[in-house]
């Protein structure tokens, strides 16, 4: 996985967790998302961390976690598995302290229901794991680039 965290390779199963449900929110950000980017980051996070430890998957392996598991966990399971995350400070632990704070409020479910929402868009669009994504995304990079490249050609000739 090539996401970093504060610019360095992720350490440990936490960092790696965060790293990948940066890369998922990044994926799919839009303007709903954006406004609560830290704190779908850190939902995701927990629910990928959490789901990794119970398939016994560590470091980059995160990435084979079905998603389909990391939503279910997100939508059934969020306060125990916020509670559970390992965050650090600078690395989730005020975002999940607020979100607990904020446990049963409108606050919380707005931000679980966008947490759903951006996991149930990769699921949707055909990613199982954090792994078919990142293949997807190339896919349809290159499939851009031809596109490009074949515009371009036509230009010239």
């Amino acid at each position: 996985m090539e996401g970093s965290i504060d610019g360095r390779t992720p350490m440990t199963n936490w960092e790696f967790a965060l790293s990948a449900a940066d890369e998922l929110v990044l994926w799919r950000l839009e303007a709903a998302v954006q406004d609560h980017q830290p704190d779908v980051v850190v939902f995701i996070a927990a629910a990928l961390y959490d789901r990794a430890s119970a398939a016994g998957l560590a470091g980059s392996a995160v990435i084979h976690v079905p998603l389909d598991d990391v939503l279910r966990t997100v939508r059934d399971h969020a306060a125990s598995t916020l509670e559970a995350a390992p965050a650090t400070a600078g690395l989730g632990a005020e975002q999940r302290e607020r979100l607990l704070a904020n446990f049963g409020s409108v606050a919380f479910a707005s931000v679980q229901t966008l947490a759903g929402a951006v996991i149930a868009r990769h699921v949707g669009g055909g990613a199982a794991t954090l792994a078919d994504r990142a293949k997807l995304m190339s896919a349809h990079r290159r499939a851009q680039s031809l596109k490009a490249l074949e515009r371009w050609a036509g230009d010239i000739y």
